[in-house]
């Protein structure tokens, strides 16, 4: 064999190769892309759920200040700041407990 044989031997092998590998990456290429639409739809139904529940909150009303005063009278007051003290573990419920057995008995 000669010397040119060869080289025209291995140009067609590297032709072949470069189209196959031209052809696996078409392949994946199109893999992508299907995920980027998925992904698209996932983002805009998010958008949308996102959307109807800022809509939900926007149309719920707000306590304004003199029904928050009103709220936190003593009582209940007192009763927030025990219920506080059991979330952060600083009081057992049997404490509280007491302590509202207290005020109902100062409120009679």
């Amino acid at each position: 064999m000669n010397i040119l044989e060869r080289i025209e031997k291995w140009v067609i092998y590297a032709i072949y190769g470069i189209l196959i590998l031209t052809i696996l990456n078409t392949c994946n290429s199109c893999n992508r892309n299907k995920d980027q639409v998925r992904l698209k739809k996932e983002i805009i139904s998010l958008k949308n759920e996102l959307d109807i529940l800022y809509d939900i909150v926007e149309s719920k009303p707000f306590i304004t200040k003199e029904e928050m005063k009103k709220i936190l009278d003593e009582s209940n007051f007192s009763f927030l700041i025990y219920e506080d003290d059991l979330d952060k573990g600083k009081t057992s419920l049997s404490n509280i407990k007491n302590k509202l057995d207290e005020l109902r008995n100062e409120s009679k």
